[in-house]
């Protein structure tokens, strides 16, 4: 037998007998490597009996595959749940009242990665043929516009938690908080913050009209340089309702009122652009009072120690929602999160840890104190019915359709610049005065060449 004959035959017997336990090797590690790539800092590595189990997991997803009933629930069970979330204290708070607990009673996994980790924007990355997310922490305005595009699943609502004080979730949760595709997981807000050094104790500002009476509270004013949440703002404190607010500023009249009540305070406003400037400029006494965000009014108030106070009347509100990737395999696994997530004991725990608003009314008997400054949260806190009585729904959607067509950008921004500013011409006026051709120079014109 020629030598090359036989080398061929030694490699035959060679990858006949190992071959198969190569390859299976392989696809392991890739799978181990994968989901080491997703896992969170801090996080050990499982033993291997978790790994098999994710494999399996894995084969679930290929459709074509028959796994036995007991083999899906077994993989299913010791599956990773991969989440996106916000970075910082916010995402630490979650590790430590929803995280931690969700694993410790679920026999799953949770793979967390950072919303500032990703090189694409979260609706792209969505729609991403590679996408492996199942779980996102989401704005309610990319939820809405994410639901719209069907790149999130509907959520089934009879699987959420029902406190014991309601008959259903709804009744439970905040207006809107309950969503097509989504629940909120959180609140925040957009506040009126005041340096007590500037006002006597018997005199200080109390309510949103405060704000804009110079007179009797003296003082610069900072403002973000926007017109969002700048106009609602001024429309509040006029007397316009928390409901009829979106509707009255798609009216004329309802533009001029608000720019009317800004024009009260337009010599004292200092205009902003990062969120950390109000608390500066507080900070420095270049401003009497400021519209802020209010996880860092709690920040600067009781973890820097500064003389500001919150005035919650007229805040304006904005949701965070967990959703779900339409894209991933693990639906069911994902909503048992979701429910423990919006439970009445972790949404108040969140709380606890970084003062953001529980988006439960059942949630408020479970809060306590600041666990690290011992702080009352009752003055922190959006949703405490004492100071969200007057409190609006930020409506994201609501900007994204009427910023250009109402041309409010340009006319906040010639206002600023005392210009005057000219309404563009309708489409039927830009048609009215266009010049009329005569009928034989119509006909001419069509039979020339083209």
């Amino acid at each position: 037998m020629k030598p090359i004959a036989i080398l061929f035959a030694v490699l035959f017997v060679f990858f006949s007998m190992h071959g198969a336990s190569f390859a299976q090797d392989t696809i392991e590690s890739s799978v181990i490597i994968n989901q080491d790539a997703y896992r969170s800092e801090g996080h050990q590595n499982k033993n291997k009996e978790k790994n098999d189990a994710y494999s399996a997991s894995k084969q679930l997803q290929e459709p074509g595959e028959n796994i036995s009933d007991a083999r899906q629930t077994a993989a299913i069970e010791n599956a990773t749940l991969r989440i996106i979330t916000w970075d910082g204290a916010y995402r630490k708070a979650q590790e430590k009242t929803i995280f931690q607990s969700f694993e410790k009673d679920q026999n799953l996994r949770l793979a967390i990665k950072n919303r500032s980790s990703l090189s694409q924007d979260m609706l792209v990355a969505l729609n991403s043929k590679k996408s492996t997310i199942d779980i996102l922490d989401l704005t309610y305005h990319e939820t809405e516009q994410a639901c719209q595009k069907d790149l999130l699943k509907p959520i089934d609502k009879a699987k959420l938690n029902i406190s014991k004080n309601s008959n259903t979730t709804e009744e439970d949760l905040i207006d809107k908080a309950v969503h097509k595709c989504g629940v909120a997981s959180t609140l925040w807000s957009s506040v009126i913050v005041f340096h007590k050094a500037f006002f006597k104790r018997k005199r200080r500002p109390s309510s949103l009209k405060d704000f804009f009476n110079v007179k009797r509270y003296p003082g610069k004013r900072a403002l973000p340089n926007k017109p969002e949440r700048v106009l609602e703002f001024a429309l509040m404190a006029t007397g316009v309702k928390p409901n009829n607010i979106y509707s009255t500023l798609e009216g004329e009249q309802g533009i001029q009122k608000a720019f009317d009540q800004l024009n009260k305070i337009k010599k004292h406003i200092i205009w902003w652009s990062d969120a950390t400037e109000p608390y500066k400029l507080l900070k420095a006494r270049k401003v009497t009072m400021a519209m802020g965000y209010s996880g860092r009014a709690f920040a600067n108030i009781m973890q820097e120690k500064h003389p500001y106070q919150i005035i919650w009347d007229g805040q304006i509100y904005e949701m965070n929602m967990w959703a779900i990737s339409a894209k991933s395999k693990l639906e069911n696994p994902a909503l048992k999160f979701i429910a423990h997530a919006t439970s009445a004991k972790q949404l108040a725990g969140f709380s606890q840890w970084f003062p953001y608003g529980p988006v439960r009314k059942s949630a408020f008997q479970y809060i306590k104190t600041h666990p690290e400054t011992g702080a009352s949260l009752k003055e922190f806190i959006p949703t405490y019915p004492d100071n969200f009585k007057t409190a609006l729904h930020y409506e994201g959607a609501w900007w994204k359709e009427n910023k250009k067509k109402l041309d409010l950008e340009k006319r906040f921004s010639a206002w600023i610049a005392n210009e005057t500013y000219v309404k563009p011409a309708s489409a039927q006026e830009q048609a009215n005065k266009a010049p009329k051709k005569e009928g034989n120079a119509t006909a001419q014109n069509e039979n020339q060449p083209r």
